[in-house]
């Protein structure tokens, strides 16, 4: 079982301060998946809809050989009628080159996740001009947003990252999830949330448990399990919740906002044994 904290690499906080490269990587706001009491909903309809299949990987969660990656991206992509396949192979068939992982996951009928880590800053910024490019020849599958770009997205750095490679290997066959859970705290209260929300998954059998820090007062916290521990634990992580909901700045009605799904891992080839 592994744990970094990041928190020494104060001069990475300052990334998500500057402009994005491209009105392509804009911030969509407003968009939230129903409340945390029913993350999973959406999930168990992905499974009766066979995306079980189409999601799963031998991949590990952690490649062996892999750098510590420092900064993610979070990328929320809106697939026109009939594209959704096409759509969904295009962004798993191979991923950056600067990219450490990739994790992708399908979150409803049209919409599509997914989830980039690198090791080094100037990997990011790469990243997002060499994905511009790669979005031109995918605009045609896609519907825009209000302010005329092509994704939802916002990256990033790691605040803190923590694998389990037990419960890795207890669950290496089978299916997992990634929840994206997107936080926005009070003024004057992420150091409490930080101390509260950095530290070693409790839940039962989870493999990974990453915080991102997407703007000042805005965190992602990504978690991986296997597909029914997560569904079993689903009460244990509301509970959580109820211990920092003083914290929290409300969706609407809901706390966070979040998505979850099959997961489909791509590893940096370069990273994995032999």
């Amino acid at each position: 079982m592994t744990v970094d904290t990041y928190a020494d690499l104060g001069f990475n906080l300052l990334y998500w301060k500057r402009r994005s490269a491209s009105k392509s990587f804009s911030k969509t706001e407003g968009y939230s998946v129903g409340k945390d009491e029913t993350i999973d909903n959406d999930l168990k309809m992905k499974e009766e809809a066979s995306i079980v299949e189409r999601g799963q990987t031998l991949s590990p969660i952690v490649a062996a050989n892999a750098p510590k990656p420092v900064f993610a991206s979070i990328v929320r992509f809106v697939v026109k009628p009939g594209h959704m396949s096409s759509m969904f192979d295009e962004i798993t068939k191979t991923g950056s080159e600067e990219a450490v992982v990739q994790y992708t996951l399908q979150i409803s009928d049209s919409e599509i996740l997914n989830v980039t880590m690198v090791p080094e800053l100037e990997d990011m910024i790469t990243k997002e001009e060499t994905g511009v490019n790669w979005l031109d020849t995918v605009e045609h599958m896609l519907v825009k947003f209000s302010n005329g770009s092509r994704t939802d997205a916002c990256s990033g750095a790691i605040l803190f990252d923590w694998h389990n490679d037990q419960n890795e290997l207890q669950l290496q066959n089978k299916t997992k999830v990634l929840s994206a859970v997107k936080y926005r705290v009070k003024e004057g209260c992420v150091d409490e949330f930080l101390n509260a929300v950095m530290t070693p998954s409790e839940i039962p059998m989870k493999i990974r448990k990453t915080i991102i820090q997407t703007d000042e007062q805005e965190f992602y916290e990504l978690g991986i399990a296997g597909l029914e521990e997560k569904i079993e634990t689903e009460d244990e992580e509301v509970n959580w919740l109820d211990t920092v909901e003083h914290l929290l700045e409300f969706f609407g009605d809901s706390r966070t906002d979040a998505c979850s799904g099959v997961v489909n891992i791509w590893n940096n080839p370069k990273f994995l044994d032999g």
